[in-house]
């Protein structure tokens, strides 16, 4: 170990105890003045490159702990921490190697063994892992951290009794902690306890009412079905919903059981909270609950109007569904006379909304409009289309079909969404890849600490938002060939705060014209729409970098087989791809008998308003592929898989079926999985690659 002199030692001395108490800043200053005086004092390094790793510098303090290393050989502290820098930038092998050097020098800390243990299970190495993490707690029975980190390794051994003994340990000693409430609901899930599982997010967001918690309890009420009216988890999703812990279609299902088992029970569809939540944040999914709402729509109409609460919420619905609702005679001709007349009245106007936007009245007819209604349905809309018209144009967009294409979402863009997900602490792509694939062979270390990124086919923008929001990354670059779409984004963008994202109207098969390269490429359901998917994805390779990454997405043959089927049914009959046409398809098809097997379709989300029902059932161009189709072209152009994005509960479920594969990295394990549950995969498959 390097010494200095009693004055600088009673420096360090005081800049130790500084930042023990938290005053980095004076801390740093003192640490400073040691290292100009001698550079290469290991124990100041030490701090320094600890104080690094604190504020999240973690490049710096690898390189600051490496430099200390052999100045200070016996510090089993300091080889410790360097493993914490090491495994947050990715470098998980060697974070291994300091954590047993640190071990060596120092055998019986706790913490270091269930460090050791975190970084052998993101190897894969899932016994070696609980038994560090055995020991870890066999010397501190009480390190929460520790008691949960071993709940986790038995949980990827498949012993789940014994997994939920040690979260339930964890939380004893640790309450508030919202991940052991996280493992624990999903334990729950596991053995099919739905009630137990909404209990414990329910109690994780009441002692962490934080982003974090919102997402967690997100995550697992995706995948949650729930029949029964219980207040207090009408609030939690009401709140949820209101205030976008995630995208509001996440709650959707969970609240229309909800909704469904009050109005059952004889409760007014005017009184619903939680369903005016819903109609003032995403489209209405379901069908049961449609048909309630368009005959209370119906009603408003015809009885004059009114401008309560509810039929504010309603139109606002009808305006976010783009209208998609079926109109009989009758309100035809009560629109048209409403339509008419110089100056409506507020709940003439309210009713009126609830079938066409306001924007196409005029302004003398709009006099006593709702604000809310004018911002959605005129103000709104006219910032969009100066955007749009605005908006520079990046490439040359010459294939007849990406042609075809445009034209499609020119008229109809896709998806419409009213509501950005709260945010949450920005995190390193790394960090996060490693997190929900701990088992993955990822080269993080090639992985750049703010990575240029490239949205291809951002349509509407909802992603691209939420990407440069939520992730730690440099310049964001959102390209679509539909200047509509853009528009939409943008004003979203203007909407959020967002600056760092530029949008830009290319196409994906020219997108080598920019000369650029980006270290992460997110293309999700674009691919299929194009004349050779393939071709498209090479052209998007040829600009990622060397181990850059990319979130890519296709439809699955197998999960849309009945849209197949109803797409045919479509064309024999006739359909135009226009909105009288989509009305009377979705007319037919919600009838009780009619088109047969074709009823099916009414499950998925993209039913529920114009431009999804249009990208579902009436698209130019469609490609629909199989999980092998997709593992050949991996292995022919040297991309490793990473990860399917699946809910929690369809992770849970390949874990018992595959419990060899904790990791969920085998594709054909994937195929297999399908094939017995056949609409895993009914919105796409989405999925992580790195390049070579």
């Amino acid at each position: 170990m390097t010494t200095i002199s009693p004055s600088l030692a009673q420096l360090f001395e005081d800049a130790q105890d500084l930042h023990q108490a938290g005053r980095l800043a004076d801390a740093k200053a003192r640490y400073e003045r040691i290292l100009a005086a001698d550079p290469r004092h290991g124990p100041t390094l030490h701090m320094v490159g600890l104080m690094a790793y604190q504020v999240g510098q973690h490049d710096l303090a690898v390189d600051l702990l490496t430099r200390a290393a052999p100045r200070d050989p016996g510090s089993a502290a300091l080889h410790s921490n360097l493993g914490l820098a090491l495994r947050a930038v990715g470098r998980i092998e060697d974070a291994a190697a300091s954590f047993r050097r640190a071990l060596a020098l120092k055998p019986d800390v706790a913490e270091t063994h269930s460090n050791l243990g975190n970084a052998l299970l993101e190897q894969g190495k899932v016994d070696a892992a609980a038994a560090a993490f055995a020991r870890a707690v066999a010397l501190n029975p009480n390190l929460a951290a520790a008691q949960a980190n071993l709940g986790d390794a038995l949980w990827a051994q498949g012993k789940l009794e014994e997994a939920e003994a040690c979260h339930l340990k964890a939380l004893a000693l640790n309450p508030g902690d919202a991940d052991t409430f996280k493992s624990l609901a999903l334990l729950a899930l596991g053995r099919g306890d739905a009630a137990t599982a909404m209990q414990r997010l329910r109690e994780a967001v009441l002692r962490d009412d934080s982003p974090r918690s919102h997402r967690i309890f997100a995550d697992i009420v995706q995948g949650l079905t729930w029949d029964e009216d219980d207040d207090a988890i009408r609030a939690l999703l009401t709140r949820a919903i209101a205030e976008a812990w995630s995208r509001p279609a996440i709650f959707a299902g969970t609240a229309h059981g909800l909704i469904r088992t009050r109005l059952a029970a004889g409760g007014r569809i005017q009184d619903d909270l939680l369903l005016r939540a819903l109609l003032r944040a995403v489209p209405n999914s379901d069908v049961e609950l449609e048909r309630k709402l368009t005959a209370a729509r119906r009603a408003l109409l015809l009885a004059g109007g009114a401008a309560d609460d509810f039929a504010v919420a309603l139109a606002q619905q009808c305006f976010i569904n783009e209208y998609v609702w079926g109109i009989a005679a009758d309100e035809a001709a009560q629109i048209a006379h409403l339509k008419a007349k110089p100056s409506p009245s507020a709940a003439e106007l309210v009713a009126l909304a609830c079938y066409l936007p306001l924007g196409s009245l005029t302004a003398a007819q709009l006099a006593d409009a709702p604000a809310a209604l004018l911002t959605q349905q005129r103000d709104e809309p006219a910032e969009e289309r100066a955007l749009a018209e605005a908006m520079p144009v990046l490439t040359p967009i010459d294939d007849a079909v990406s042609q075809a294409v445009r034209a499609m979402y020119e008229e109809n863009p896709y998806p419409r969404w009213a509501r950005l997900q709260e945010p949450i602490t920005p995190v390193r792509l790394g960090q996060f890849l490693g997190s929900r694939f701990p088992f993955a062979a990822i080269a993080q270390k090639v992985v750049p600490e703010k990575p240029d990124v490239l949205v291809a086919g951002c349509g509407t923008g909802q992603y691209a938002l939420e990407l440069a929001r939520e992730f730690a990354v440099g310049d964001v670059l959102a390209v679509d060939l539909s200047r509509a779409s853009l528009g939409h984004a943008a004003r979203k963008a203007r909407e959020a705060g967002v600056t760092s994202v530029a949008f830009g109207q290319a196409d994906i098969l020219q997108i080598g014209t920019l000369g650029r390269s980006f270290g992460v490429i997110e293309c999700s359901g674009v691919l299929h729409h194009m004349a050779d998917p393939f071709a498209g994805w090479r052209a998007l390779l040829g600009c990622l970098k060397p181990g850059g990454i990319m979130l890519a997405a296709f439809y699955s043959a197998t999960a849309r087989t009945a849209i197949a089927r109803t797409r045919d049914w479509i064309k024999q009959a006739g359909f135009a791809a226009t909105p009288d046409g989509i009305r009377a398809v979705r007319a037919q098809l919600m009838q009780n008998d009619a088109a047969g097997a074709l009823r099916n379709i009414l499950t998925s989300p993209d039913f529920c308003t114009t431009s999804a029902c249009r990208d579902l059932l009436f698209h130019v161009q469609e490609h629909n592929l199989e999980l092998e189709e997709i593992a050949a072209f991996l292995d022919a152009n040297g991309l490793t898989f990473i990860g399917m994005e699946v809910s929690e509960t369809t992770r849970s479920a390949y874990r018992a079926r595959f419990p060899d594969d904790p990791g969920g990295g085998s594709l054909a394990n994937w195929s297999h999985f399908e094939r017995e549950n056949p609409d895993t995969f009914a919105a796409m498959y989405q999925f992580w690659v790195q390049k070579k």
